[in-house]
C-alpha cells in the first residue's frame, strides 16, 4: 500500500482549525498532511512509498510549486531516513523502513527560508513488516538542470530506475556520469535489474549562440585593427592586423591573456566562442634582437613585478636563452622569479634556473638559463622579476644587464647575443603604507598584480607585516589561495565577494589522467579536477625522493581572463601547483600540466609521487590526500585514493580512454577489497601479448597505462585487442583499438 501525502480539502482545514484565503497563492497554501498514518497508523508494507496528490478540494494548484519532505526515527531529524528535494505533483519518494519503529515526517515549500515553516506528522510500521533487500542509488545534477527523482533514490534488488534529465532555460546537456563513467544518454537513463549501489550526476552547459565576440585592444603607442569590440559568426575565421606607431615597435601579442607567436598579424579560425586579442608597443625601433627591462612606478615599501621583454627582429626561434639582471640591493629587495601566467617561458613550456646572487659592492644579479623543446618565436614578456622596495626617499631604482651576458640560441640562424636595455623602478615616498584590503603589493590600488604577489608568496613566502595583512583579502588570518580567488573577483567584478564562504564539502575529486613519460624522462602530470562544481581555487603538494624525482616546470591550460596558474619546487622532495580563477568552473577542469623529471635518467622501482590537494580552500585550507602515482620500467600505476572519496564498493574494469588510441592508453579498475590482481592483454587470436599487472593491491581505484608493446618490449601492430582482469572470482574483459 502507499502511504499518500493529502492537502486538506476545505472541509477537512475547517474542521481542524486552519485558516484559508481565497484566491489561493502559492504562498498562503497550508501545509500539507499526511492523513492515512494518523487513522491507520501501523503500516505492513514494504517500502514504505509517499505519494503526492496535490489538491485542495475542487481548487486548482498554481502549477510548478516543488517541496521538500524529510522523514526519521527521531523528532529532532538528526538523522534522516528519507530526505526528498524537488517533489511536485505525482512524484514519488520512498526508503526502506524497519519493523515496529515510529517515523516522524515534515514537509514544507522548497521556496521557504523560516525553519518554522517546517509541519508534519508520524507514522509507525508492525513487526511483521517484511524485511527486503534493497541498494540506494544517488541522483544528482549541476545547477543549469535538473535530474528527477533526485537525492537518495531506493531500489528494491533486482528492480529497475529511471531518471530524467531537464536542463534550464538556457542550457544543453553536457554529459553523463553513471558511477563515475562517462554515458551516452541525453534526455534519461534506466538501471535495471538492480544489484548493488550506484551514483549518477548529469551535468549541463550553456547552448552556443549564433555568433561570438572578440574585444580588441591596443596600448596608445601603436594599433589594431579591426578595433574595440567585433561581433563575428559561429565558424567563422578573423584576422587582426598590428602596426606600431613612428619609432615604435611591437612587444606583445595576448590572445585570452597568453602569449602567441605573431609579428605582424593574428587570425582566429574556427570561431566557437567569444575571445580577447591585446597588443602593446615598445618605444625604438628592433634592428636586432632585444631584451628590454620594464618600467614600473609604485611607493616605498611596495612590491613591484618588473617585466623582461624580449623583441625579435626577424624570425629567430629560440630553444635556449641565458642572460644576468644587476639590481641595487640598498633599494630593492628580490623576492620573486615569476614564469607563470601570461610569460613567454609558460606559453612555450620552458624550464628554468635562477640564483640570486652577490656582484660587487651593493649590487647583486639574478642570473638564469631556460630552455625548451618549443621554439620562442615571438615578442612578448619571457618573465618577471619580483622586488620589494627597501629604499625610503622619493627616487627610482634601475635594472641593467650587458649583451656580453644575454645569450641566445636558435634552431634557424645559431647562437645570438642580445641588445639590452634598461628598465626603471620609480617610487614616491609614503608618510603611511597602504592598509587597502587586497592590496598585497602595497602601491594604493587593488590590482591583478595584487592577486600576482599573492600567488608568487604561496611559492616562496616573502610577504610580512601590512602587505601580509592587506594580502588577506579573504580575511581569515592566513595568506592562502583563497586570498587570489578573491582578489581576482574583486578586480573583475569591482566587489568583494561577500561573504566569503568556505564549506565544509567540496563537490570535485583531484585525478591525474594520461600520465606519461617520454624517451628524454621528462613526466608529463595533466591535473584534472573531475565532477566539479563552481571551482575557483586549487592548491596541490606533490612529495617525492629527490633523489629520483626533479621538478621541471609547468604550464597553464585555463586561457580564460582572470586565472592564474603557478608552480614550483619549495624545497628537495616538494613542489606546489597552484590555480585561482576569479570564475567558477562546472564538469572536468584541466588547469594545466606539471611536469616532473627522473634524476638519473630512468624510472627507478620504488619511484613514487604522493599528492595532497585543497579545493576552493575547504575546510579553511586543510589539505587530502589526493592520488599517488608509483613509477616503474613498465610503466605508471596511478592509486586516487583521495580520503573525500569512498573506496569502491564493486569490481569493476573499465574502458580504456583514449580508444581508439596511439601510442599510449589509460586503463581504469576497481577493487573494494585487497585482492590479487592480474590484468593481460591479448590478441584477437587469443595469444597474450603483455601482463600489465600481476601483483596483490590493496582496496582502491587504479590507472594504468599501455603503451602498445609486448612482454619483450616490442610495439604491436594496429589492430583490436583484449584486456581482461581476473581478481578473485571476478573476470572481466574489453576490447581496445590501437591505431598507427
Amino acid at each position: 500500500m502507499k502511504v499518500k501525502l493529502y492537502f486538506l480539502s476545505l472541509l477537512l482545514a475547517s474542521f481542524l482549525g486552519l485558516a484559508l484565503t481565497s484566491p489561493i497563492e502559492a504562498q498562503s497554501l497550508p501545509s500539507p498532511w499526511l492523513l492515512a498514518p494518523n487513522f491507520n497508523p501501523l503500516l505492513n508494507t514494504n517500502p514504505v512509498v509517499l505519494t503526492w496528490q496535490l489538491t485542495l478540494g475542487n481548487i486548482a494548484l498554481p502549477a510548478g510549486d516543488t517541496y521538500h519532505l524529510q522523514v526519521s526515527t527521531n523528532s529532532n531529524f538528526s538523522t534522516l531516513a528519507l530526505d526528498a528535494a524537488g517533489l511536485t505533483i505525482g512524484s514519488d519518494s520512498g526508503f526502506i523502513a524497519s519493523p515496529s519503529t515510529t517515523y516522524h515526517w515534515r514537509v514544507r515549500l522548497e521556496s521557504a527560508t523560516d525553519s518554522s515553516s517546517w509541519s508534519g506528522g508520524w507514522f509507525a510500521t508492525v513487526s511483521s513488516l517484511p524485511i527486503v533487500n534493497a541498494d540506494t542509488i544517488v541522483a544528482s545534477s549541476n545547477p543549469n538542470g535538473t535530474i528527477s527523482p533526485s537525492g537518495n533514490i531506493y531500489v528494491i534488488n533486482g528492480g529497475k530506475q529511471t531518471f530524467t534529465f531537464t536542463p534550464n532555460i538556457g542550457y544543453q546537456f553536457a554529459g553523463l556520469l553513471v558511477d563515475g563513467i562517462s554515458v551516452d544518454s541525453a534526455s534519461s537513463y534506466t538501471f535495471t535489474n538492480v544489484a548493488s549501489n550506484h551514483t549518477i550526476a548529469v551535468s549541463y552547459s550553456a547552448l552556443p549562440l549564433p555568433f561570438d565576440t572578440i574585444f580588441a585592444y591596443s596600448d596608445n603607442n601603436g594599433s589594431i585593427s579591426p578595433l574595440d569590440t567585433i561581433i563575428v559568426a559561429n565558424g567563422s575565421d578573423t584576422t587582426f592586423t598590428f602596426t606600431p606607431n613612428a619609432g615604435y615597435h611591437l612587444a606583445s601579442v595576448l590572445v585570452d591573456g597568453m602569449p602567441v607567436d605573431s609579428l605582424s598579424t593574428y587570425t582566429f579560425h574556427n570561431i566557437s566562442a567569444s575571445h580577447t586579442i591585446s597588443v602593446s608597443f615598445m618605444s625604438g625601433t628592433i634592428s636586432s634582437p632585444t631584451i628590454t627591462f620594464g618600467t614600473v612606478s609604485s611607493v616605498t615599501g611596495g612590491i613591484v613585478s618588473e617585466p623582461v621583454y624580449l623583441s625579435l627582429s626577424s624570425q629567430e626561434q629560440y630553444v635556449i636563452i641565458q642572460g644576468k639582471a644587476y639590481y641595487d640591493s640598498t633599494k630593492l629587495k628580490f623576492d620573486f622569479f615569476d614564469a607563470g601566467t601570461g610569460t613567454l617561458f609558460n606559453t612555450k613550456n620552458w624550464f628554468y634556473y635562477y640564483t640570486d646572487s652577490a656582484s660587487s659592492g651593493t649590487q647583486r644579479f639574478i642570473s638564469f638559463i631556460a630552455a625548451g623543446y618549443t621554439p620562442i618565436a615571438s615578442n612578448g614578456i619571457l618573465f618577471n622579476l619580483g622586488f620589494t622596495i627597501i629604499d625610503l626617499p622619493t627616487d627610482s631604482a634601475s635594472i641593467t644587464g650587458n649583451s656580453s651576458d644575454w645569450i641566445g640560441f636558435t634552431s634557424n640562424v645559431g647562437q645570438t647575443n642580445f641588445t639590452v636595455q634598461s628598465g626603471m623602478i620609480h617610487y614616491i615616498h609614503v608618510l603611511s603604507a597602504s592598509n587597502l584590503r587586497g592590496d598585497a603589493n602595497m602601491d594604493g590600488a587593488v590590482t591583478i598584480a595584487d592577486a600576482q604577489v599573492v600567488m608568487n608568496d604561496l611559492m616562496t613566502p616573502f610577504l610580512s607585516g601590512q602587505d601580509s595583512i592587506n594580502a588577506d583579502a579573504n580575511q581569515n588570518n592566513l595568506i592562502d589561495i583563497g586570498d587570489v580567488h578573491t582578489i581576482e573577483y574583486y578586480v573583475l567584478n569591482g566587489t568583494w565577494p561577500s561573504p566569503p564562504i568556505y564549506t565544509a564539502t567540496v563537490q570535485g575529486a583531484l585525478k591525474f589522467r594520461n600520465v606519461n613519460y617520454t624517451d628524454d624522462n621528462l613526466i608529463s602530470l595533466p591535473v584534472n579536477i573531475e565532477n566539479g562544481e563552481s571551482i575557483n581555487s586549487l592548491q596541490i603538494e606533490l612529495v617525492y625522493d629527490p633523489a629520483k624525482i626533479k621538478f621541471n616546470n609547468f604550464v597553464q591550460q585555463v586561457s580564460i581572463m582572470g586565472n592564474l596558474v603557478s608552480a614550483k619546487e619549495v624545497s628537495p622532495g616538494k613542489a606546489i601547483f597552484a590555480f585561482a580563477s576569479a570564475n567558477n568552473f562546472n564538469g572536468n577542469i584541466n588547469p594545466g600540466k606539471i611536469f616532473l623529471k627522473f634524476a638519473n635518467g630512468i624510472p627507478a622501482e620504488g619511484t613514487t609521487v604522493q599528492t595532497y590537494y585543497n579545493i576552493n580552500h575547504e575546510n579553511n585550507g586543510q589539505f587530502v590526500s589526493g592520488p599517488q602515482i608509483n613509477f616503474s620500467v613498465t610503466g605508471v600505476d596511478i592509486k586516487n585514493n583521495s580520503t573525500t572519496s569512498a573506496l569502491p564498493k564493486n569490481f569493476e574494469l573499465s574502458q580504456n580512454y583514449p580508444n581508439p588510441f596511439n601510442p599510449s592508453t589509460q586503463i581504469s579498475y576497481s577493487i573494494p577489497k585487497s585482492s590479487l590482481v592480474s590484468i593481460k592483454v591479448y590478441n584477437m587470436l587469443g595469444q597474450q601479448v603483455r601482463t600489465l599487472v600481476e601483483d596483490q593491491k590493496n582496496a582502491g581505484t587504479y590507472n594504468i597505462q599501455w603503451n602498445g608493446d609486448n612482454d619483450a618490449g616490442v610495439k604491436v601492430s594496429s589492430g583490436t585487442y583484449i584486456y581482461r582482469i581476473v581478481t578473485g572470482s571476478f573476470v572481466q574483459a574489453k576490447k581496445m583499438i590501437l591505431l598507427k
